[in-house]
Parts: C-alpha cells; structure tokens; sequence
C-alpha cells in the first residue's frame, strides 16, 4: 500500500463501525477480553476500511500490510486492544496459559489498538499470540489515547509530535538513563581512545585536538555524490557554508550539552599513516563518543535532520479525535523506517552503527533513541524505573544488524560471517573503500577475542593452539559468492574483499568451529616478500600489527585438475548475474590428456562448480570456460570417514595470471569411495 493512500487530511466523519468502539471501558474485563478482536474489519487491501472515516485512515496506516505483503491476502484483519508495554518492548516466552492475561489485569495497563491478519495458529493467551501482537506494534505501529498530563500504571504515554522540533529534552533523558543505569551494558571508554584524535569545539566552530576526558559526540550520515574533503580549512576554522545535515548536527550537540563532535570527513587527518592509524580504530571512536547522531533521512549531506532544520519538518503524525477521545499513532519502528532509508545501504554506515554504543537517529517521522540495552522513540513516553521490573526485552536494531551475542569462548564463527555477509549487501562509492569500510568491526573482534580471532586482508582467521597456518586458514579460502560478482582490483581473489557480491552463509567448511584436517602448507607473503609458515606470527598481536600484510598467500598442497563445462547448451544473460550457466566440474586422472576427454567424459561424474566472477560478453575468462580448457584445483580440505566410506574435499579452482594465480570458485563434495585416484603431485601456488 504507497503512503500517499492514507488520508492525514483533517476529516471529521466517522463511519458506523467505529461509532461503536468504547475506549472507557478497558479489553481487560474478562480472561478472554485480550485476546478477542475489538472490531473485525475485511480483507486486505482494502479490509472494508472506509476512507471517508478518520478513524478508517488511521488503522489502515497501523496495518501490518505495511510490513509484509507476502502472505496478508489470505485472512481478514483485525483490529486487536494491545497492552501498552508492548508497543515498547517484546514479552518473554516464559509465562503460558494467561499468565500475560492475568498481569494486566492486575496492573490495569491501558490498552492501545493495532492492526494485523487474523492468524489462527497463535493459541489465544500464549506467549507466541502477544508475541506476534508486539512484533506488529513495534514495526508498523499502533493507535494509543492521548491523554497530556497522565501516564498508566506503566509509566507509558503516547506522545504528540511536533513537526518542526526534535524533542532534544526527551533525548537527554534516554542518554542520561543510559549512562547511570547501563553500567554494565554500555560502558564508557576512559581515557584518549586513540593517538592523534580531533574534535568539532561546536562553540568556536574549530577543529582541535582531543584532550582525555572530553565528551564528544559522533556523526553518522550519508556522504553522497561528491566527497570533497579539501573544503577543510583555514587555521582550523569550520567554512562557514556547511552542509546543512554538518550544521544540524552542531546545533544537536550543543542542545545535548556536548560541546565536542567527531565528523570523519574534518577530523580524521589527511596525512596518510595517522588517516590509517584512525581508520583501523573507528571502533574506539564511536563506542568513546557520549552518542552517535544518525542522519537516517536523505541522501546527501544537504538534507538535514527532520524536526532541527527549518526547512526539513517532520511527516505529520497520524491522528484522530471522535467521542471525546484523541487518539495518536505511534509510528512505524526504527528498523522499518531504516529499511526505507538511504543511509542502511552505505557501507560505511553499516560499522558505524554497528559500532556506536548509543546513537540518536533522526528519520523524517519522529526521533529514536537506542543503546546497547534499551530502544525508545519519540512518540512513546516512559518511565524508565517501571519498564525496567518487568520480564520483556527490546527487540534492537543493533542485535539485527550484528547477529553477534555475547559469548565467552571463540564459538562465533557463523555470526562473525554473518556481519560480513551483512556488510557486502551494502554499497560502496569506491572499491578502495572495501576493507577501510570494516576495519573498525574486524579490529573490535580483534579486541574482543585477542587470542581467537586475527584477519588477513578482511579474511576471518580463528586461531587455534597446536594448528598450523594451512589448517586454520583453508576453512576460510572455502567461502563461497551468493551469486557471480564482479572482481575488485588492488584486493586479493581469495579474500571476500577481491569481489564485489554478496557471500553466501551456509553450512558449509569455512563455517567450522574448529580447523578441520588439512595438509596444506600455507605461508603468509608480507610486503618485503618474506613468507611466514608459523601460527606464532598471528598469534602474537603486537608482532602481527608490526608488519604489512602483501596480497599474496602461499600455498602448497596436493592437486586435482579439473574440466569445466557448461551444465546446459546455452547460456543467459542479466545486468545482475552477467552471463552464467550451471558450471559443472569433471575431474581429470593423472594419466588423462586433455585430447582424449571429450569422447570418453560425457558419461563420467559431474561436480557443481562455484564460479565467482560477472561474466559479459566478449570475457576473457567466459571464453577460457566456454573452451573446456583444464584448470588446477588446491585441495584445502580432505577427510575420510573409514566407517562409512566417505571421501570429502574442498577444492580452490585458479587460474594462472604469469607470476601468480587467481581464484576462479570451488567445488566441494562428498563421495562414498576414494577419490584419491584423481590426486596429482603438490605443487605451490603464489595467489593473489
């Protein structure tokens, strides 16, 4: 449904069936009052609303169809009176059987109305039924009674939002709840978090130089088209024709009683080796920062922040009044609205957020507040002592975004790929910015698990005592692209970072928890073309930092040569996956010359190859495909499993470039009888 469908104009008329709802007599009268619709209303997408009622347009703007059209065409929607709490936070599973029920009767909770399909696989009165209730309320949003001077038993009120103005006091608030009560959760960083650090002072409108103890805050905003840095400065003097969003968010921190803030593009040092320096700490300079403003509406830096430029005000919010009630929404849930967002594309907003242990997001609907602990919005006030005691949690963006928990052993090997999976669905003006972009969560990892976890040119290394650098590093050369991707230069063809495309996250080697077998000799190539075999070199962090890494790795390991064809006699073409087809690998035996396969292979035992690259026409790697020429692959990993026959092998098909060789994809697969008739002699590979 487009947003211009909902009515936000001033109507008076209220049709038959909302005449007939009654806000002074509360859902909780009954066990069943919960859980049983207050109206029905019709099927989606137009569920019988009436789009002459005010109130009509008010629950179509509530309807989850805004949240997901796949599967609302099959029941009618309902209009449900939810607890107030959970607009604001989801309820644990551990109570059952109107546990829920019985509480808010107790505690008479004021009821709001939300919108959804009527589902009957969630049993009335169970966990999973006001489950499903919060989910909807917290992303799409719900209709609460406005009442200015009272809050219920819960501290809740829904609040009026002004169209012109950030409520900036409801923004200390949360910092200031944040920063006594979440100790534990979002820590502060004391001291200087890194060398040659540089603040905004907001007052003289100056670049200086940070000094420990300093509270500053951090901007996180979309750069756009140009990205001129040289606009810097005359003697540490801010121009005085700022971009609109830079302006707004001076004021902001002014307002916060911050007198410091942190902008890349004037703080971070241009002189190369501090520019470094800083890049591979951002992770230190906005977990430091009191809290990341972000810019979330736009698309350029001249945009603004709703509700603090004048010329940016905020989307009027959906109201009604009728039998003496005022009734205001909630709005839509900061995940929905950054999914609609510019700034949840970019790469480099993906580690700031990631980062950022409070960020204060603007959107051009009303205002969001969140920390490691605790997410709040505008249009809702709390009180935060009472929320507090009861058992419910909140559903935070940063959890989606990171899919990394707390953990006390190295066990985060699938989470680790999954924000680096996260990451690559991003976008990136450069291709040099690939691994400057996720420096910062790659050195908070690094932080976090300083004896488990290094990488190599953005590659994830999980280290292991007693392990050599072939079995700790084949695992990771196995990741595999989601779909053909276009190949990156200055980055190296076995790193994620040597392609632009998504990876795919599956189970599958590179998602071990432990190095699995492998007789790999693998040595690190470092920038004065000195090779590293011992584990010991990642091991020690301070020794590893000393010294530039090369883009070459050295491998020496058995080989198998392989043919890849085509599964299929013709191939297709789209502007997304380029030319492709389902390439299909045939081992070659050692005795085997390249002129004798084609009578003899049709009938032999095909193995799907992964090939990493958009393919165009006229390529020169399609043509090489396409001419069934052979290839070598390095066999990483190789198992077998005498109790049940099995031979498995993860295969790195390259090809030679003249002085080193370049990924191609890989073939993993598992056989029940040796495959070690396809083995030929080790050799050693230069990859790059």
């Amino acid at each position: 449904m487009a947003e211009e469908d909902i009515v936000r104009s001033p109507i008076h008329y209220i049709c038959p069936r909302c005449s007939k709802l009654d806000f002074n007599d509360g859902p909780f009268t009954s066990e069943n009052g919960l859980y049983r619709p207050v109206a029905e209303l019709g099927m989606y997408p137009g569920m019988g609303l009436n789009r002459n009622c005010q109130l009509c347009n008010a629950l179509r703007s509530i309807s989850d169809s805004w949240d997901d059209e796949r599967y609302l065409r099959h029941n009618p929607h309902v209009v449900y009176a939810m607890p107030s709490h959970l607009a604001q936070r989801k309820p644990s599973y551990a109570g059952a059987d109107g546990e829920y029920v019985r509480f808010f009767k107790e505690i008479r909770d004021s009821s709001w109305l939300v919108v959804r399909e009527k589902r009957d696989r969630h049993h009335p009165a169970s966990p999973s039924f006001f489950q499903s209730l919060s989910d909807t309320a917290r992303n799409v949003g719900c209709l609460g009674v406005y009442r200015p001077r009272h809050v219920n038993t819960l501290g809740h009120r829904v609040e009026r939002i002004r169209q012109d103005k950030v409520d900036l006091g409801w923004a200390k608030d949360c910092i200031s709840h944040c920063a006594t009560s979440h100790l534990q959760t979002c820590p502060g960083a004391p001291g200087l978090p890194v060398p040659n650090l540089r603040y905004i002072d907001c007052g003289s409108r100056r670049v200086v130089n940070a000094r420990p103890g300093l509270r500053y805050c951090a901007l996180s905003y979309v750069w756009g088209p140009v990205q001129d840095t040289a606009e810097i400065i005359t003697d540490h003097l801010l121009p005085s024709n700022l971009p609109e969003t830079i302006e707004n968010a001076i004021s902001v921190s002014k307002e916060l009683g911050v007198r410091y803030l942190w902008i890349d593009r004037y703080c971070i040092p241009q002189d190369s080796e501090k520019k470094a320096e800083q890049l591979g700490n951002m992770h230190k300079i906005y977990h430091a920062a009191e809290v990341t403003i972000v810019a979330a509406a736009g698309g350029d830096p001249q945009y603004g922040l709703p509700g603090i430029s004048p010329r940016r005000p905020r989307k009027p919010q959906v109201e009604v009044a009728f039998n003496g009630h005022h009734l205001l929404s909630t709005g839509q849930g900061l995940w929905s609205a950054l999914q609609q967002s510019k700034w949840m594309t970019r790469g480099w907003t993906f580690q700031e957020a990631f980062l950022s242990r409070r960020t204060l997001v603007f959107t051009d609907d009303q205002a969001f507040f969140e920390c490691r602990h605790m997410q709040c919005r505008e249009s809702i006030s709390i009180d935060y002592g009472k929320l507090e005691n009861f058992d419910s949690s909140y559903d935070l963006f940063w959890q989606r975004m990171s899919h990394v928990g707390p953990c006390s052993e190295m066990k985060q090997v699938r989470e680790i790929w999954m924000t680096i999976a996260e990451y690559l669905e991003r976008d990136l003006t450069h291709d040099s910015d690939a691994l400057n972009a996720m420096l910062g969560i790659l050195a908070h990892f690094e932080d976090e698990f300083p004896d488990g976890f290094r990488h190599i040119w953005g590659l994830p290394v999980f280290l292991q005592a007693e392990k050599s650098l072939g079995e700790i590093l084949s695992p990771a050369l196995l990741w595999k692209p989601e779909r053909p991707a276009r190949r990156r230069a200055g980055f190296p063809s076995w790193s994620w970072t040597g392609w632009d495309g998504p990876i795919e996250v599956g189970d599958h080697e590179m998602l071990a928890d432990e190095p699995r077998p492998s007789t790999a000799k693998i040595a690190i190539e470092l920038d004065d073309a000195s090779l590293v075999y011992d584990q010991g070199f990642l091991s020690n962090s301070k020794k590893f930092k000393q010294h530039r890494i090369s883009p070459f790795i050295h491998i020496e390991a058995d080989t198998v040569k392989v043919q890849i064809r085509p599964s299929r006699d013709f191939t297709e073409y789209d502007s997304e996956s380029g030319l492709w087809s389902d390439w299909q690998a045939v081992f070659i035996m050692p005795d085997e010359e390249q002129d004798s396969l084609e009578s003899g292979i049709s009938g032999r035992e095909h193995h799907n190859l992964i090939v990493n690259q958009f393919l165009q026409p006229g390529d020169g790697l399609y043509n090489q495909l396409l001419r069934r020429e052979s290839w070598y692959g390095i066999v990483l990993e190789e198992r077998k499993d005498r109790d049940v026959a099995e031979h498995k092998m993860g295969i790195l098909v390259v090809r030679d470039l003249g002085g080193s060789w370049e990924r191609v994809g890989t073939v993993s697969l598992t056989r029940y009888y040796d495959m070690g008739m396809y083995l030929r002699g080790r050799r050693t590979f230069r990859l790059g």
